[in-house]
């Protein structure tokens, strides 16, 4: 059996976001976590669902995430699997491998 070091690390999660609704730009965002925002006009009516977030997962490790409805736990898992696109940041798997060629070695549930 292969001995996995603790320090190699699996995932990578680099100060994700992401937001849902109408916005020209991200620069007027005073960035609340999961609150309605608007901006003085209908048409940039926006909801954060993931607000500057970042961690690491060491290859071995048993990871879950755990948190009240609606504090964006289905939406990061959703963007770490490459099913919702981030608005912004970024994500590492293996040592820069493919989402695609990553997930043949994880274990997920997205519900």
């Amino acid at each position: 059996m292969e001995m996995i070091q603790s320090a190699e690390i699996a995932l990578r999660v680099d100060n994700a976001h992401k937001f849902f609704g109408k916005a020209n730009s991200q620069s007027w965002l005073p960035w609340k976590n999961g609150t309605e925002l608007e901006n003085g006009d209908k048409n940039k009516s926006i909801t954060i669902a993931v607000d500057h977030l970042s961690f690491n997962v060491q290859k071995g490790e048993i990871f879950g995430i755990l948190g009240p409805n609606g504090s964006g736990k289905t939406t990061t898992l959703g963007m770490i699997l490459d099913v919702i696109s981030p608005t912004d940041g970024g994500f590492q798997w293996f040592e820069n491998e493919t989402t695609v060629e990553a997930r043949k070695k994880i274990g997920s549930i997205l519900e």
